[in-house]
């Protein structure tokens, strides 16, 4: 009986353009998928609602000046934000892969689940190894 391999995929989502990033993670999902892996990305794990939460506090906190309603959203966003990482991070530990995605240096998330993956020897493959944690 031959058991499959998950795998995971770290990108920055963050500060990007969802739409685009999503495609990214798909893409990377489907190669490894290829090679025999049941691979998941943030956007299966993390539920849709916290995710439109932490991008619908993300765009108020553009649109704000006060510094009082400014200091809360940021709060409301670590705090998401913290619980998300949460979804992704109990998911990763029980992976026998790690893919992380271009950028991930740029995004405390990406390089969380990076050094989660080595602290834990999850094999860690990145996709331009020029930044590799050592």
């Amino acid at each position: 009986m031959k058991t499959t391999e998950t795998a995971y995929i770290a990108l920055p989502i963050s500060g990007t353009d969802i739409k685009v990033t999503e495609a990214r993670a798909k893409q990377a999902q489907y190669e490894l998928e290829k090679k025999g892996y049941q691979v998941k990305t943030p956007f299966d794990i993390v539920p849709d609602e916290l995710t439109r939460v932490i991008a619908l506090k993300e765009k108020a906190l553009l649109c704000t000046s006060s510094k009082e309603h400014r200091s809360k959203l940021e709060t409301d966003i670590r705090r998401f934000w913290a619980k998300a990482m949460g979804y992704c991070l109990e998911y990763l530990v029980n992976c026998n892969l790690v893919y992380v995605l271009e950028g991930w240096s740029k995004s405390k998330g990406a390089t969380l689940e990076a050094l989660t993956a080595e602290m834990y020897g999850i094999k860690t493959i990145y996709e331009k190894t020029e930044n590799r944690i050592k």
